[in-house]
């Protein structure tokens, strides 16, 4: 038996992903979300958007230097 409701993803960010996102957020290019509450979109191989969105529950703050990659799920 497996749930489908609710799906649970875990993927990781580059440090360099991780980095110039920090960047464009001191910049002003990007504003994040007041609430801290991300909405997460899935884009699929074909370029669609999946019909579901999620949102980022947790963020890990420690770097793992074998993968170069913070997770984030």
């Amino acid at each position: 038996m497996s749930s489908l409701n609710p799906i649970w993803v875990n993927f990781s960010i580059s440090e360099n992903a991780f980095k110039k996102y920090r960047d464009q957020v001191a910049k002003g290019q990007l504003v994040p979300p007041q609430d801290g509450n991300y909405v997460a979109e899935l884009i699929q191989v074909d370029d669609s958007i999946f019909p579901q969105t999620g949102r980022i529950t947790f963020v890990d703050p420690s770097f793992n230097p074998q993968t170069g990659t913070f997770l984030i799920a």
